[in-house]
């Protein structure tokens, strides 16, 4: 934000000052953004949680799904302070909100999830748009379109990200929508798949996906999903410590944009198998301004050297430079879980990925916590200076189960003042 940076893991939050990194609340429960709102948002605190910076309006957007009854609860707020007063929402949803992600644009939020019914079967993708405008307004009226995407019946589509925002030119109002994902239908895969959702607010609303059924695919360099896809397959040096998910059957969060006027910069990453351990793919794809039609500018990979890279996140600065954060590890002694950073600086060649900096060394293994290393983590470009980068993902501090710390991390770039 414009004086704060703020986290939100599982089920509690907290609000640091950007300048000096002192905490200046937190941990919160996260249902405090719904206290006094009344019904589900207030009474649960299910998790499956985004708090984003809306760069355009200076607010922040914070969002949590309820899994009975099936809820989406979202809080606005209503200053740049993210410790002040919200506006407060709950929507329903068609059925169960699984791994909802979100895409914030002038006079739209985008989000998406997949959409597990009654909590048994895949049953698409659900797409909605939020009115944004009247959301911050405060508006009681504030409008809602929302769409399942079943592929015609093939359940082809699925994951999707929507591009969230990092610098947009004005528009009068929602411009089309740009998705990525269901990356998982071939392994090994050669193509991204692209969606367009254009969306209208008035009178009832309604919205018109294209790219259905996986019928707007981008062609990109071969890859084979980490760990399969939906294996553990990555080691940790504690004797006895499980393997690790990396969740390489879908894009990881974000698929940031950034609009330099004339030019697009979709950027994404995902996890791969190397030769000998998994690596973090990433992709930048392009468009003019004002187009939807994406295409491949430039694909780069971390190094293949027996080092286990995933659950990354990318992002682009003013300037043109790609920051990669992502987790490491192997099976080396000492080689415990750790937060690194990579990318490209600007005006290099394309597809090259910088050598990786150590950001924050774990300590430990995890143990017993279903394979799971979180679902993703953050790589956010600071909304005040489009400059500076900050980075946050899990590490252990000692050999452990359920007890995952977190770090948070600037990056910047030599171009960066």
């Amino acid at each position: 934000g414009d004086t704060q940076v703020v986290q939100w893991v599982n089920i509690c939050y907290s609000v640091y000052d950007k300048a000096t990194g002192a905490l200046i609340v937190g941990p919160i429960a996260g249902n405090q953004f719904w206290a006094g709102f009344g019904g589900v948002c207030q009474l649960d605190n299910d998790g499956d949680i985004i708090i984003q910076w809306d760069k355009a309006n200076h607010v922040w957007v914070a969002s949590q799904n309820v899994f009975g009854p099936y809820t989406t609860c979202i809080a606005v707020s209503k200053t740049a302070d993210a410790t002040g007063a919200y506006n407060r929402y709950a929507f329903t949803q068609p059925g169960f909100p699984d791994y909802q992600k979100w895409g914030l644009t002038p006079h739209a939020y985008y989000q998406t999830q997949n959409n597990f019914g009654n909590g048994s079967a895949y049953l698409g993708v659900t797409v909605c748009a939020y009115q944004a405008d009247a959301m911050r307004a405060g508006s009681a009226k504030a409008k809602r379109v929302c769409m399942v995407d079943n592929s015609g019946g093939t359940l082809f589509d699925d994951s999707f990200l929507p591009a969230d925002t990092d610098a947009d030119p004005p528009t009068a109002g929602p411009a089309p929508e740009v998705f990525l994902g269901s990356i998982d239908n071939a392994n090994p895969g050669s193509n991204v798949y692209e969606y367009v959702l254009t969306v209208s607010f008035k009178g009832k609303g309604k919205a018109k996906l294209a790219g259905v059924n996986g019928t707007m695919p981008i062609a990109v360099p071969s890859y084979s999903l980490g760990c399969g896809g939906f294996k553990a397959c990555i080691p940790q040096p504690s004797a006895g410590s499980e393997l690790l998910d990396s969740l390489g059957d879908r894009l990881m969060y974000r698929l940031a944009r950034f609009d330099d006027g004339t030019t697009q910069h979709f950027l994404v990453t995902h996890s791969v198998n190397d030769t000998a351990a998994v690596g973090a793919r990433w992709y930048e794809f392009t468009a003019p301004t004002g187009s939807t039609t994406l295409s491949l500018a430039q694909s780069g990979q971390t190094p293949d050297d027996g080092e286990y890279r995933w659950m990354g996140s990318i992002a682009r600065d003013t300037f043109g430079d790609i920051a990669l954060g992502y987790s490491r590890t192997s099976a080396t002694a000492g080689d415990f879980p750790s937060i690194y950073v990579s990318g490209q600086t600007a005006g290099e060649a394309a597809g090259t990925t910088d050598t990786e900096v150590l950001a924050w060394a774990g300590g430990g293994s995890q143990f017993a916590t279903a394979h799971r290393w979180g679902d993703y983590s953050s790589m956010a470009l600071d909304g005040a200076d489009h400059c500076s980068f900050w980075y946050t993902t899990e590490y252990y501090p000692k050999d452990g189960s359920f007890q995952w710390y977190t770090h948070i991390v600037q990056v910047k770039f030599p171009s960066c003042p």
